[in-house]
């Protein structure tokens, strides 16, 4: 368990795939609302249904058990 992660670069460039995140820790709180505000609005990526699935708290166990397993693929929303 960390976000720590250990490997080359060679493995992504020879597949094409990219490797993107975003550290945000250091950053200071007006910066991030405003990061915020534009992922929830004009930086919205519209998502095709199939590549979202909602579901309630209680199920969370048993979604995470299924992307473990790797049976799961895109988003999952979690309604409180």
């Amino acid at each position: 368990g960390s976000a720590d992660i250990s490997t080359t670069v060679y493995p992504f460039i020879i597949k094409g795939n990219n490797l993107l995140g975003i550290e945000s820790a250091t950053t200071e709180m007006p910066t991030r609302l405003k990061v915020w505000e534009k992922l929830s609005t004009i930086w919205n990526i519209d998502l095709p249904r199939e590549a979202v699935q909602i579901i309630k708290l209680e199920s969370l166990n048993e979604a995470i058990d299924e992307i473990l397993k790797g049976k799961i693929a895109g988003r999952i929303v979690i309604k409180y």
